[in-house]
């Protein structure tokens, strides 16, 4: 029988930025998560501090907050409409979905590559 060969994943570190609609009041806001093509996204909570100013400059609002599920406060994103938390639990539905706009990262956290797969654009929301 032949040996099986090992296959070299690449890891591929990327701070996403995708818009999404807001559980509780419905209106669209920018979610944040970090993904490198091996493991389970992970969201704000995560993130080194260049990944958090790679999120917020893309829009996302990141701050920390007390979740009434895991009943601890993390750092999460925030719809910018009703100041809702998007919770660590549902990463995992971003494993195959690219973001709308990827920030492909080095080791050091720089962004070396910008993708934009749809544009990032949101209504205009009262503050």
């Amino acid at each position: 029988m032949a040996k099986k060969k090992k296959v070299e994943i690449e890891a591929k570190p990327c701070i996403n930025l995708s818009v999404i609609s807001c559980w509780n009041c419905k209106h669209d806001m920018i979610n944040a998560y970090y993904s490198n093509d091996i493991s389970i996204p992970v969201g704000p909570a995560y993130f080194t501090e260049k990944q958090i100013k790679i999120a917020l400059d893309g829009g996302c609002i990141i701050k920390e907050t007390f979740s009434n599920t895991a009943q601890e406060s993390y750092p999460a994103a925030l719809c910018p409409n009703c100041g809702s938390m998007y919770g660590d639990f549902f990463y995992h539905d971003y494993v195959y979905v690219p973001g709308d706009v990827q920030y492909f990262l080095d080791n050091d956290d720089n962004v070396i590559d910008k993708i934009i797969n749809k544009e990032l654009i949101l209504k205009p929301f009262k503050e």
